[in-house]
């Protein structure tokens, strides 16, 4: 939501072990049943949004959608547990057979986007990581006049694109955290 501010746009895949994953897990189920009371939902991929309050544990629900999840949500899930969300939203839709068991192959993933801010891009700068990078895509580059976003799905508006993994979960989120507050370049003076 603060993307108009310059603040970069991501997640990370929430370990099992994670205070959070339980009752973010089990929203989903709550959400379906509460909306199968009054009309039945055809069959495909939900993607669901949705705020943790840390200092709560209070969950709010910001709007659930029949179709996969956009961005490198894709991405970071397919690393995760090996199944392509869109491909399983399109057979689902089309009656055709899918493997519904994951595959956790111990790589936590995350994805993040870089915003763009006002200036002209003096050079870019690789992030310093543990993790295993699976993409890092800059859509900017040097001596180019940029500006805030109004959206990070926009190209222009994105400077940088990564996709991470790591089967160290603690690793990954250090590296999360590292990449929070990482610039991907420099503006010239």
């Amino acid at each position: 939501m603060d993307v108009v501010q310059g603040k970069l746009l991501g997640s990370i895949v929430l370990n099992p072990n994670e205070r959070r994953y339980k009752p973010l897990s089990e929203l989903p189920s709550l959400v379906i049943e509460a909306f199968r009371r009054y009309a039945a939902i055809p069959d495909g991929v939900l993607h669901l949004e949705a705020f943790y309050d840390n200092a709560s544990d209070r969950i709010t629900l910001l709007e659930i959608q029949l179709r996969p999840p956009g961005a490198d949500i894709r991405s970071a899930h397919k690393i995760y547990c090996n199944m392509d969300l869109e491909e399983i939203h399109f057979k689902l839709q089309m009656g055709l057979p899918i493997d519904s068991k994951a595959d956790i192959s111990g790589n936590y993933a995350m994805w993040m986007y870089f915003p763009t801010i006002d200036g002209v891009i003096d050079k870019l700068v690789l992030p310093s990581i543990k993790s295993k990078i699976h993409k890092l895509q800059y859509l900017v580059q040097s001596g180019e006049q940029t500006c805030l976003p109004r959206s990070l799905l926009m190209a222009k508006q994105t400077a940088l694109k990564m996709v991470i993994s790591n089967t160290n979960y603690e690793a990954l989120v250090e590296d999360f955290e590292y990449l929070k507050k990482f610039q991907p370049f420099t503006l010239r003076k």
